[in-house]
């Protein structure tokens, strides 16, 4: 294995609302595509993702710890994918090292895609339960008894079996785990999922979990109960449908009252009793419920409380459901009523007495207690009631997540909606409702809503994910209820398809499948430590696939997608300022040019500039409006321009946030670190699928997908003129643009041009190196212009400008070619195909002669390739004298090889003949096929330096860097 570290792992939150859980001490969770990825926030390094857990072969929909631990169980993490399995994660040692977590068992046996799910610990049976939902129409339960009693001290020592205790599953490798019950739920899908264990009452189990339920927010807009026996293996049975929601019910969650919970002199919760259990649902109708569930001691309490007996079709009266308008003015009036101390009486015989109503039957919010019983183990069953005993009403759009935490001593609600918000309620010590105390979120809705949010267990920090998989971060201050945001990870959230440095290798940029192009770069340093890698600018956000990218120097850079153009970005003044205050010693230059900042308008692709004049007439505008207390005039004309006062405020904001010290937070990203598109490049008639930028900065070739030779060329352009370069006839003075290269057959995959030859003088850029899916590469060779070039554009007499095809080699590889790199001193080339080899081809002479390649040979299909950008000295043995190439090359399933040459190149060759390969670890490296890898590039074509780092970028949706020890 190679001596490898993390530095960066970028990924996104899937885009479902229960990607994402938080609980104890543990980190924060949350499935990222197909991995598992784990997040400390409270870690000094700032390490971000400091793990991805790997197993699923889909995305992963909900992931979840088990609930009512003692503290000195491990952690447990169950995670659900639409790979129809479920994953159970342990963590025997501290659970924010990457090295403690593992997977313990695969649950398998659903059909469908996982929806939700649920895990509790239930201690006194020493036994973990976990429940599943898929969209194959059923619920089902598994249940793991563990051993030694009391406690777990070997989490990777299970009982699939209940009924079997002495015989012990050794979890490790993955074991597939069969259901103890199936429950058939129909037509139904369950969205949410929450379980708890029912405390007893009486004296003969107090202190004991003698009941465990089971609550499911299905598509038929009711909350479903199940109940069950706590002893091992006792199955769960229908008890209880809750109605009152008017949609889907999205999420559930529970809480088990204790002596610290309940509060008698707050008009809100003072009825709760210790042992209470309150059951909190939300639903896509924008509101929350919230149920209370307490124990009425034996069958007849239960049938004094309301209902004749414990049916399990109990449902709310009807008069609820019944009239969606009459429940709907309910619900008004008791919103607008909140803090006007008016009755629950006096608002609803308003609502009753008014004329909108009239003819309608009497709306209420029931609050009649339903019964149920759940049988025990050996004697009387026992009895519950539940009733309504809230409704919050706050949300504009779906309520997505709910989940309970501690705000100080008192029980607290976290929401997440997709109205762009998440909501903190607490409940009002005088007024006698839930109020939202914190409303968390950008006003705008520039997140497009939450789809999920969690609290610390101390209650002074909330994480929330968006829809595009951003996360959130927000801390309270120790002093006062003011809450922070904080910076957190982020990432793309579909495959990540290129990875490019600049040229100084200051900052990584990345293009994806979810049509953004993000940056990423160190955070500079505080006190003596690092703090940690960021996104720093999200330069393009665009209407179409990203496919490739290149830098033309480190302030402007190239991309292409699925479309047939080629796009020109340049930084902006206000990132320039910012990196300058990361490295004060850096010298960019052209900052002075450069637009102050860019727009992006609402119907359009273009990132348009907005230069200083701009922005100094909105600032004045605005001041002028301030002064007079009108309100800014956001008429078409303003917006058209790009010019309105978002803008204006949003260069400020860049502007404060860099002199802050913190790197730009999520909201920032999406709308202040836009770079202006410069130009547009024409001339491909399909969408563009390779490009490459020359070293010295003059030249960019790019290609587009094909179907045959006719569309298979290369185009170069001027980076003076963005145009082809210009070519005449010998003898006449009409210039030209020159015509495109030609020699594949098939989609041009890679084009790469050559760095500093090793000889001495010779320049960069002299050839220029593309492969095929046809399996060939073409070697194409640089050609002085002719003389005389009038106002300093090169003019070349060749038809197809600066470079003429050298050498092509049909049928390279046996499959396709996928990835070409050189090796520094561009004395030779290497090739990577599926055919699973790499060949490391010598540069053909004057005549078109060359050596045989040398082939390395790998397990898999080789997708991306690239060469240590210079040479390491050898720090002895036999390789003294002879400087070392290191090479990358990553495979179809996401692993991730380093080879370093070993002695000297045979005669006749430059291509050295041994090479040691060593694996970077596979906890390190990616669950999909790894699209590109880029070291990133230091000064000079000798290094003596041992400790590289090396981009990533993968189907998987990550992008990672690496430093690796040659």
């Amino acid at each position: 294995m190679a001596a490898a570290r993390p530095e960066l792992v970028a990924a996104a939150c899937s885009r479902t609302a229960h990607a994402l859980d938080w609980l104890g001490a543990a980190p924060i969770a949350f499935g990222a595509g197909t991995l598992v990825a784990l997040y400390d926030p409270a870690d000094p390094a700032d390490r971000g993702i400091f793990a991805t857990l790997r197993g699923h072969t889909d995305r992963v929909n909900c992931v979840r710890f088990a609930r009512g631990a003692s503290c000195d169980a491990p952690a447990v993490l169950v995670s659900g994918s639409a790979d129809c399995t479920a994953r159970v994660w342990t963590s025997a040692a501290t659970p924010g090292t990457a090295a403690s977590w593992r997977c313990s068992a695969v649950l398998v046996s659903h059909t469908g895609s996982i929806t939700a799910l649920a895990a509790a610990w239930l201690p006194a049976q020493h036994a973990l339960l976990i429940t599943t939902a898929a969209t194959d129409g059923t619920v089902r339960v598994f249940e793991h008894v563990v051993d030694p009693p009391g406690h777990i001290a070997d989490p990777s020592r299970h009982i699939a079996d209940p009924s079997a205790q002495d015989t012990c599953l050794n979890l490790a490798q993955d074991v597939h785990l069969e259901p103890v019950q199936v429950i058939n739920i129909g037509a139904r899908t369950a969205l949410g999922m929450a379980l708890a264990a029912l405390p007893a009452a009486d004296a003969d189990t107090a202190g004991r979990d003698t009941t465990v339920i089971l609550g499911t927010g299905d598509t038929d807009g009711r909350v479903h109960l199940y109940a069950r026996d706590a002893a091992a293996g006792s199955p769960f049975a229908g008890v209880l449908e809750l109605a009152g929601h008017e949609d889907w019910v999205t999420s559930l969650s529970f809480l088990t009252l204790t002596a610290a919970d309940c509060a008698p002199g707050n008009a809100t919760i003072g009825h709760w009793q210790p042992g209470d259990t309150i059951l909190a649902s939300g639903s896509q109708d924008k509101y929350v419920r919230l149920w209370r569930i307490q124990q009425a001691g034996s069958s007849a309490d239960a049938e004094a409380a309301g209902d004749p007996a414990p049916a399990d079709d109990a449902r709310e009266p009807a008069a609820w459901g019944s009239d969606k308008r009459a429940a709907q003015a309910m619900l008004d009036a008791f919103a607008s009523g909140l803090g006007t101390g008016a009755s629950v009486a006096d608002i609803t015989s308003s609502v009753v007495g008014s004329s909108s109503l009239a003819g309608a039957e009497a709306p209420q919010l029931s609050t009649r207690a339903h019964a149920f019983t759940a049988g025990a183990a050996a004697g009387a069953r026992r009895a519950y009631t539940v009733a309504l005993d809230s409704v919050l009403v706050g949300h504009d759009g779906w309520v997505h997540s709910v989940a309970w935490g501690r705000a100080g001593p008192t029980p607290a609600l976290l929401t997440a909606s997709a109205d762009s918000s998440a909501m903190l309620w607490l409940p009002d010590t005088d007024a006698g409702v839930w109020s939202s105390v914190s409303r968390f979120g950008e006003q705008g809705g520039a997140v497009q809503g939450f789809l999920g949010a969690a609290m610390s267990a101390d209650g002074t920090a909330i994480c929330a994910h968006g829809y595009q998989g951003s996360l959130h971060m927000w801390r309270r201050a120790p002093a006062g209820d003011a809450w922070t945001p904080r910076p957190s990870p982020s990432g793309h959230f579909a495959a990540v398809q290129d990875v490019c440095w600049d040229p100084r290798g200051s900052y990584l940029l990345s293009v994806s499948a979810d049509q953004t192009a993000r940056l990423f770069a160190p955070w500079g340093r505080a006190e003596g430590r690092s703090r940690g890698w960021h996104e720093l600018a999200r330069p393009q956000i665009h209407g179409y696939n990203m496919r490739c990218a290149a830098f033309v120097t480190p302030l402007q850079y190239v991309s292409g997608a699925d479309e047939k153009v080629v796009r020109v970005f340049e930084a902006t003044q206000m990132f320039v300022a910012a990196w300058r205050a990361l490295e004060p010693g850096l010298d960019l230059g052209e900052g002075g040019r450069l637009a102050v900042g860019a727009s992006l308008p609402v119907l359009g692709l273009s990132n348009k500039a907005v230069g200083q004049d701009q922005v100094q007439a909105l600032e004045a505008q605005a001041a002028t409006n301030a002064q007079d207390g009108a309100e800014w005039d956001d008429n078409y004309e303003v917006r058209r321009t790009h010019t309105d006062v978002v803008a204006g405020v949003a260069l400020r904001a860049q502007q404060d946030g860099a002199a802050s010290g913190q790197p730009p937070l999520e909201e920032r990203l999406l709308r202040h670190t836009l770079w202006p598109e410069a130009d547009k490049l024409y001339g491909h008639p399909y969408e563009i699928f390779a490009l490459a930028a020359a070293h010295a900065g003059d030249l960019i070739a790019t290609a587009c997908r094909a179907a045959s030779a006719r569309h298979a060329s290369i185009r170069l352009y001027s980076t003076r003129t963005w145009q082809p370069p210009a070519v005449r006839a010998a003898g006449t003075a009409t210039a030209l643009p020159a015509v495109p290269l030609s020699a594949h057959a098939l989609t041009i995959t890679r084009l790469r041009f050559s760095p500093p030859g090793a000889d001495a003088g010779t320049p960069p850029d002299r050839y220029l190196l593309g492969v095929s899916r046809d399996r060939s590469w073409a070697l194409f060779e640089r050609v002085a212009p002719a003389p005389g070039d009038g106002d300093g554009e090169p003019v070349y007499e060749q038809p197809t400008g600066p470079y003429v095809l050298r050498r092509q080699q049909p049928k390279a590889h046996a499959r396709i070619i996928w990835d070409a790199a050189w090796a520094p001193g561009a004395r030779f080339f290497a090739t990577a195909s599926r055919d699973k080899a790499v060949k490391l081809w010598p540069v053909p002479d004057a005549a078109g002669s060359a050596a045989a390649p040398v082939t390395l040979a790998f397990p898999e299909a080789v997708t991306a390739v690239d060469f240590l950008p210079a040479q390491l000295l050898p720090s002895g043995g036999a390789d003294v004298g002879h400087p070392q190439y290191a090479l990358a090359a990553a495979l179809e399933s996401g692993r991730i090889f380093v080879l370093v040459s070993q002695g000297a190149p045979p005669a006749g060759s430059p291509v050295p003949a041994a090479w040691r390969p060593a694996e970077i670890p596979r906890a390190q490296t990616h669950a999909a096929t790894v699209h590109r890898l880029a070291w990133r590039p230091r000064p000079g074509p000798i290094a003596t330096e041992r400790s590289w780092q090396l981009a990533s970028a993968s189907e998987d949706q990550t992008v990672r860097v690496t430093t690796i020890d040659l």
